[in-house]
Order: C-alpha cells, then structure tokens, then sequence
C-alpha cells in the first residue's frame, strides 16, 4: 500500500492536509533554503519545492512512498517577500503591502517512487491589504508570530482581519491550496478520508 509523506515544517500544512482525513507521516526537509534574491520570477519556487522533496529521499526506504513538498512565496511587483529576517523586516513588508495588492504563489511538488512519476502545479492568489495604520502594524506585529511567514504575515491570523479582497484559492494563502493537493494526490492512487479527517484529523510524526 502506498503511503504519503509531507515533507515540510508548517504545522498550518499538517493541519489542513489531516482535515481531509489522509493518513501521512511528517518529515521535515535536510536542505536549507539560501537566502533569496528579490527580484525573481514565482516560479523559482517550484525548484525550491523539488529541493526540499529530495533532500530526504534518501532517508526513506518505503519502495511504496509518495512524497508531497510545497513552497509558499509572496511577490509584489517584482520583488519576493520571503520569511522575515526580524521585526523590522516584517514591519517594512506590512508596510509594502498596505492598501496594495499583491500575489501569493505557492508551489506543490509530488513524487510517486513506485510508478517513478512526478507531477508539479504552481498556484497563484491575488490579494489586497486595507491601508494600515502604523498602531494595525504593530498589533498584527504583536498578534502574530511573522517570522516564519512569507511576506510576514498569517491571513489565518490577526493580519487576515485587514484582507480587504481575495481572488483565488484562500487556502493557497495560508501555505495549502486543498483542491489542488488533492488533484495531485489522486494521480498517485491516493484519495482522502473525509469522514475520518473531519472527526479525527491524525498524522504520525518522523516516522521513516
């Protein structure tokens, strides 16, 4: 039987792919991310993605594993708003994005080590900020935990409450967009239990 591991850290990711019932076991990735340029195209994330995913290939021995890797980057203008180096940084992108509209792109990479097939989507959703004022900054500053966000800030968090619009999918915004991860997955034989995920979310955890 083919079993799934996630490879990432995000506990949001675990949340949202156990609510739909999958069974998986957690791994997070050995490769470190380099930091990024700022002026890049999205699509670098689908490299990071991959990067992430193989980095622990070699770690997991299941004949029948299938690997799901993901990368979230939020772009505004040309520029790419990574996770944060401190405070400071995550107030400067706040302050980039109020009352503008930018892009949240999010890379989803799967790899099927029985059938030897991969299959990437790179998702985009477009959002806008309300204008913010120097006290909202520091509330959400001061709410949320920015920096291990891209662009600092959780649209599930306090920031989410400024969101004046949203075109595409929400999910995709918090790091997980599900109709597409479930596309993915049903290419490799796997299908969610939703009766399971919604009364009893599981996942087990470094088991490989």
């Amino acid at each position: 039987m083919k079993r799934l591991y996630l490879v990432s850290t995000s506990p949001r990711r675990r949340l949202l792919l156990s609510r739909l019932g999958y069974t998986f076991t957690v791994i997070p990735p050995r490769w470190q991310e380099p930091p990024v340029a700022k002026q890049i195209l999205p699509d670098y994330t689908l490299s990071v993605a991959w990067r992430k995913l193989e980095s622990v290939l070699p770690e997991v021995g299941n004949r029948q594993a299938v690997f799901l890797a993901a990368d979230t980057v939020v772009w505004k203008e040309g520029e790419v708003l990574g996770k944060p180096r401190d405070l400071e940084e995550a107030r400067r992108f706040l302050k980039r994005l109020s009352g503008q509209t930018h892009w949240v792109f999010t890379a989803l990479v799967l790899y099927d080590r029985l059938e030897d097939r991969r299959w990437q989507i790179l998702v985009k959703t477009k959002v806008r900020f309300k204008h913010l004022t120097e006290d909202e900054i520091r509330w959400i500053l001061e709410q949320d935990n920015p920096l291990d966000k891209a662009g600092g800030y959780a649209f599930q968090g306090t920031a989410g409450l400024f969101v004046e619009s949203i075109e595409g999918n929400v999910f995709n915004v918090i790091g997980l967009p599900i109709p597409h991860v479930m596309e993915l997955l049903r290419k490799a034989g796997l299908e969610p239990d939703l009766d399971r995920g919604m009364l009893n979310p599981t996942q087990e955890e470094g088991d490989v």
